[in-house]
């Protein structure tokens, strides 16, 4: 007969052992999970030191919804996407400014050769502005 390492009729796992042993993991991967994932971990507060305590179906439920999702990076991990995305940033900021300085260019020559055009479809009404317009 198998030992189960996991009394069903609980309601609760009252401490950081159990919580693993349910969750098959090592203690200190259930209390970074906490940190990092979001495990549903309950506090009993007293003078000292609080205590854990969870829920086997609320464990059960997060440990389903965790294999769905993509998995969440760690803390020191995250660091070095922020940085990236520090630079990603100011590289976005320089591109708007070049993108900002060409439209202004390119309205700015756009207004004169319009104005030039208009200038040049003017149809000269005397003999003189017909000599003029054409030189």
């Amino acid at each position: 007969m198998a030992t189960l390492l996991f009394d069903p009729s609980r309601e609760f796992l009252d401490s950081w052992k159990e919580i693993a042993v349910f969750l098959r993991r090592g203690v200190r991967t259930v209390q970074r999970w906490e940190q990092t994932e979001n495990l549903p971990i309950r506090r009993h507060q007293h003078a000292k030191r609080g205590s854990v305590y969870a829920v086997p179906s609320e464990l059960t439920h997060w440990a389903h919804q965790r294999s769905s999702v993509a998995p969440v990076t760690r803390p020191r991990d995250g660091m070095r996407h922020f940085d990236q995305l520090a630079s990603l940033t100011r590289q976005q900021a320089a591109l708007v400014g070049q993108v900002r300085s060409l439209l202004t260019t390119q309205a700015e020559t756009y207004k004169r050769i319009q104005a030039e055009t208009k200038a040049r479809q003017t149809v000269p009404t005397t003999p003189r502005a017909t000599a003029t317009f054409l030189r």
